[in-house]
């Protein structure tokens, strides 16, 4: 990360908008790369979303999560039920 974040100071200084925002584009897809390896990595996201890309990019396909979590309701006081 470090090398992009001083792409974008260096462009900033230099008043180069455009290489300031090729770094920041640069960081977002490495940052959005390491995100999704992660949940894959975790098991949050299965295999078939992997194959679910289009030019490099994820597409709009179901999502398969983990089994959910049971929820755990809470009562207040005042009568009033949570729902986490």
């Amino acid at each position: 990360m470090l090398p992009f974040y001083e792409d974008e100071h260096s462009a900033i200084h230099r008043r180069d908008p455009q290489a300031a925002r090729a770094a920041c584009s640069g960081r977002s897809e490495l940052m959005a790369q390491t995100m999704l390896a992660e949940l894959f990595r975790r098991q949050v996201f299965t295999p078939h979303e992997q194959a679910c890309r289009h030019n490099g990019h994820a597409t709009a396909a179901p999502v398969a999560l983990l089994p959910a979590q049971p929820k755990i309701v809470v009562e207040t006081p005042e009568a009033t039920r949570l729902a986490f």
